[in-house]
């Protein structure tokens, strides 16, 4: 019986917990997720009304919505399952001594866990992303969340926050071709130009963290189960690699 999984979706700027194309709201950011683990007969807990804000502060946020959380003293132990900042988000809950020892585990997918190159000390390239301002991106909330993940920031946010010896790490390793992402995907990586391989936005490699899991061919918007893929065959692969990252799970998690 794998124990339930409490989930840490990524960041957005809304204080929300959906996922925006501009004006319009697609859907719970975790709706996919959820679908997928539930299928496959496992408990998850979407962690809901993170918001927006610096790594540190959400972190002592998360730590509150967890507490207050009605399932956190109802198990003995739980998985994490963190998505981009989400996974940063649980890699710093872990070292609270009241969240260490009941989680088993921590699995991470489309996170910059060595940082993101364009994210640079001075944001020169990062600066581009005000173009999307008119599409609902707020560059100033955008700037203190990722102040933190140019490659030197998250050299002291590993420092900081180190794997702990109690828990098993494991990571899957995402990317895709530029012509092979989603229109959303390409019109950030066209601002932000992260060094390839990349998932659009995240490179391949500082998404590696523990034991990889598998490498799949997702984008960073496909890694949440939204297929914005107008090409049937495009669609049909996404839907495919992204069952499969669920199939890693499973298995990790089983054979604990």
């Amino acid at each position: 019986m794998v124990e339930p999984i409490f989930y840490f979706r990524g960041l957005n700027t809304y204080g929300d917990d959906d996922i925006h194309m501009g004006p319009v709201r697609c859907g719970k950011m975790f709706f996919h997720i959820e679908k997928e683990l539930t299928q496959r007969g496992l408990t998850i807990y979407p962690v809901v009304g993170i918001g927006t804000g610096t790594i540190e502060s959400t972190i002592d946020h998360c730590w509150d919505l967890l507490r207050t959380h009605p399932k956190w003293n109802s198990h003995k132990t739980f998985h994490f399952l963190g998505h981009s900042m989400g996974g940063l988000i649980a890699r710093g809950l872990i070292h609270h001594k009241e969240v260490n020892s009941k989680v088993k585990s921590l699995i991470t997918f489309g996170c910059p866990h060595q940082g993101l190159p364009f994210v640079d000390s001075q944001f020169s390239q990062f600066k581009k992303l005000r173009t999307l301002s008119h599409f609902g991106w707020n560059y100033k909330e955008k700037t203190a969340s990722f102040q933190h993940l140019t490659p030197e920031g998250m050299g002291r946010f590993n420092k900081k926050y180190p794997n702990q010896p109690s828990i098993s790490y494991a990571s899957v390793l995402c990317q895709k071709s530029v012509s092979e992402l989603c229109l959303p995907m390409k019109v950030l990586h066209s601002l932000a130009k992260p060094p390839a391989p990349s998932d659009g936005l995240i490179p391949t490699e500082s998404q590696r963290h523990g034991k990889v899991l598998s490498h799949l061919e997702l984008d960073h918007l496909d890694q949440t189960g939204y297929n914005f893929h107008l090409m049937p065959k495009a669609r049909e692969k996404v839907r495919n690699e992204f069952s499969r990252m669920f199939d890693a799970f499973d298995d990790f998690w089983k054979a604990m």
